[in-house]
Parts: structure tokens; C-alpha cells; sequence
């Protein structure tokens, strides 16, 4: 019922870039992140200044394993938004996501310097250290001699 009455708003106030940003709320809820997207899409050339936007069309594009695009919409979010912990938090997903662990984690410590009560920052910035110590580690002894 959300996506037919945002329809009709849409019809009514086609320049008013909150409809299509709620619409595309509505599709991404339901797992439809194309068609949010496209919405995503157009409240920003309506408004194009709402980070708010571009952090839910990242989400979108997460969600469809597009990591580079998100990182790119995060990036804008936190451009113009740079004191909202949940945009460094999930860039910081992002760049976990393509095995950028150390990015990662320094997306975590700002998520958490913004907002010290987000948990699930400090249990994300403890998976991207491991992979840090982990790809570390792996280095160390693919680089070591073994001696007979």
C-alpha cells in the first residue's frame, strides 16, 4: 500500500524529491534495490544535497554487491554529512566487503570517536583487524626461509 500512495504523491508533487527518496525506502524494504535505486536516483537530481540519499541508494547497491558504487555513495553521504557515524559505518561494511580491511577499520574508529554506543562498529572494527593481522601474518610466512 506505502509504494501506491507514494505513486499518488509522486503524481501530485512530481518535484518533491522526499516522495521519490520514501518511495525508494519502500522498494529497497522490500528487497526490490533496482527499483529503489531509480528512485534514489531521482530524488538526488531533485535534491542533491541530502546525504541521507546517497548513504540509502549505498545501501542499494550493497545489497546488490555493487561495493564500489555504495563506497562511492557513502563517500558523498560523508561529504556532506561528515559527523553521522552510520556513514562511516557503512562504508566501513563496504570496504569490508571488497577486502579493503584496512580502510575498513579506520571507517570503524570514526563510526565509533562519532558515536562511542554503536556496538556493532566495535565488533566489525575487530573482524577488519584480524583480517589486517591475519593478511599480516600470512605475509610474515610466505616470506620466511624454511632451513634443512
Amino acid at each position: 500500500r506505502s509504494i501506491e500512495d507514494y505513486d499518488k504523491a509522486i503524481e501530485l508533487r512530481p518535484g518533491a524529491a522526499r516522495y521519490f527518496y520514501n518511495r525508494g525506502n519502500s522498494y529497497r524494504a522490500l528487497g526490490q534495490n533496482q527499483r529503489s535505486i531509480k528512485d534514489y536516483d531521482k530524488a538526488i537530481e531533485l535534491a542533491p544535497d541530502e546525504p541521507a540519499v546517497y548513504n540509502n541508494r549505498g545501501n542499494s547497491y550493497r545489497a546488490l554487491c555493487q561495493h564500489q558504487r555504495a563506497i562511492e555513495d557513502y563517500s558523498k553521504a560523508i561529504e556532506l554529512a561528515p559527523g553521522v557515524a552510520r556513514y562511516f559505518y557503512n562504508r566501513g561494511n563496504s570496504y569490508e566487503s571488497v577486502g579493503q580491511h584496512q580502510r575498513a577499520k579506520e571507517d570503524y574508529d570514526k563510526a565509533i570517536d562519532l558515536d562511542p554506543n554503536g556496538a556493532e562498529a566495535y565488533t566489525n572494527r575487530q573482524t577488519a583487524v584480524l583480517a589486517i593481522e591475519s593478511s599480516t601474518l600470512d605475509g610474515d610466512i610466505g616470506n620466511t626461509r624454511i632451513r634443512r
